[in-house]
């Protein structure tokens, strides 16, 4: 899945040095706390870990739930086909639905209002339509439970992000057609990760549960410029979401005033970072950043050391491109910091 910050190609790098800080012991619990993507938290949940994971998006809660929360394939007993590839089967065939996203995200429902908007081909926008409005259906009618729905609409992401007129994120779409536009969009059968242990998933700020949450290792993966998330993945939050937000703008983005994160403003960072280090319980704690962050390693550097030692790790990654005019050739460091708490 493309995603800003992923960390995906780095995760060799991040678990030879977490896992090294850690004890030996059975039964360790790992904390993604900024889980995105659920890359990290599915690396260790592979490696034998409990995992608590948790993330103000909701599209990652989603996430979250199926790949971390849900070790196998849901039943699906109250649906009539009772397993999940049959379920799926039944998604790819309904009769396509001209709704909120063929109306709103697709050149075909917007070519005559005062934006335009090109994210998907029209097939594919009431294939979207068609499949929420079932979801939705069948949430309300309880005929889906919670794992099972958070399952179907993670196939949906996943499929949605092949079928995307847009470079790398969902802030904009593309002017000329990418060709997985033009891609029919199927739901695919996601690759559960079969575990034994149990495992927890949040949806909300950080600030509001680091002092519920212990562990064995605290990681931290927080955005480091000034880019908001919300707004660049706006269409799968409204996928998790199920609903028909109020729009606005050229790109049809959804209101997200309420979820700024301070971790994008440089004079709030700083003060953001320090609340969750002295709040949390869990002294072993690994922050993830890059050299291009609001605030510089030094300066995280300094900050981190009024709470315990530190070390510090770094990998050379080519940045991340979400546009087409090659500027995102640049190489930096991703930069991993080790706090290990004093008490």
């Amino acid at each position: 899945m493309r995603y800003i910050g992923s960390k995906q190609n780095l995760l060799d790098f991040l678990g030879r040095h977490i896992r090294s800080a850690m004890s030996k012991k059975d039964n360790l619990l790992f904390a993604d706390l900024f889980s995105g993507t659920t890359a990290v938290s599915k690396h260790f949940k592979k490696l034998g870990y409990r995992i608590v994971s948790n993330d103000y998006m909701t599209f990652s809660y989603v996430l979250q739930q199926a790949y971390i929360l849900t070790n196998a394939p849901p039943d699906f007993e109250s649906t009539p086909y009772s397993q999940y590839v049959k379920v799926l089967d039944f998604f790819n065939t309904l009769k396509p639905v001209k709704g909120f996203f063929y109306k709103n995200y697709c050149y075909e429902g917007t070519h005559n209002k005062p934006f335009s908007r090109n994210y998907f081909s029209g097939p594919n926008a009431m294939k979207i339509d068609a499949i929420l409005h079932q979801l939705k259906t069948w949430k309300e009618d309880g005929i889906t439970i919670d794992c099972e729905d958070a399952v179907l609409r993670a196939s949906l992401i996943e499929a949605v992000n092949n079928v995307s007129n847009i470079s790398g994120t969902f802030g904009a779409f593309l002017k000329k057609d990418d060709p997985r536009k033009f891609n029919t969009l199927q739901l695919q059968p996601i690759n559960f990760i079969p575990s034994d242990k149990e495992h927890k998933c949040f949806n909300q700020d950080i600030k509001d549960i680091i002092e519920k949450v212990e562990g064995d290792v605290l990681y931290l993966d927080p955005p480091y410029n000034q880019r908001q998330y919300p707004p660049y993945y706006h269409i799968l939050e409204t996928i998790s979401l199920g609903d028909e937000p109020d729009i606005y703008g050229k790109t049809g983005r959804r209101p997200y005033k309420e979820k700024l994160s301070p971790f994008c403003v440089r004079t709030k960072a700083a003060a953001a970072f320090e609340n969750i280090i002295e709040k949390t319980p869990i002294d072993k704690i690994f922050l993830s950043y890059n050299t291009e962050g609001i605030l510089s390693v030094p300066e995280l550097q300094n900050l981190l050391l009024n709470y315990g030692s530190v070390k510090i790790f770094t990998r050379e990654y080519r940045r991340y491109k979400s546009n087409g005019n090659g500027s995102g050739d640049k190489k930096v460091q991703e930069v991993l910091l080790y706090v290990n708490r004093r008490r």
